[in-house]
């Protein structure tokens, strides 16, 4: 977490980062997305985290299912996406994406 931040903020702002991460992992998962990231680290410690992509997709209904506060001080979150039937048509929009329509 960071270290600038009262206790109570910080892991409200590590729960927000992990929530983030999954909805990005969600539509990577789902779209087959490529995300650039950059970290620099000096002396075994963080100084520069950025995450830096474009989602040309909308995640609709995700939602958080477990949040585990780690002995670390970083934050984990469990996410879920039900697809049902969209997963048809996900994949139909894929199929036409990776044929230039």
């Amino acid at each position: 977490p960071r270290s600038d931040l009262p206790p109570g903020q910080a892991l409200s702002a590590g729960r927000r980062a992990a929530i983030l991460d999954g909805y990005r992992k969600l539509a990577e998962q789902v779209m087959g997305l490529r995300i650039d990231s950059k970290t620099t680290v000096r002396n075994f410690i963080t100084q520069h985290d950025k995450i830096v992509g474009k989602v040309n997709t909308i995640i609709y209904g995700a939602k958080v299912v477990r949040t585990r506060y780690k002995s670390d001080g970083t934050v984990e979150v469990i996410m879920e996406l039900y697809l049902g039937d969209m997963w048809k048509t996900i994949q139909s929009h894929r199929k036409r994406q990776s044929s230039g329509y």
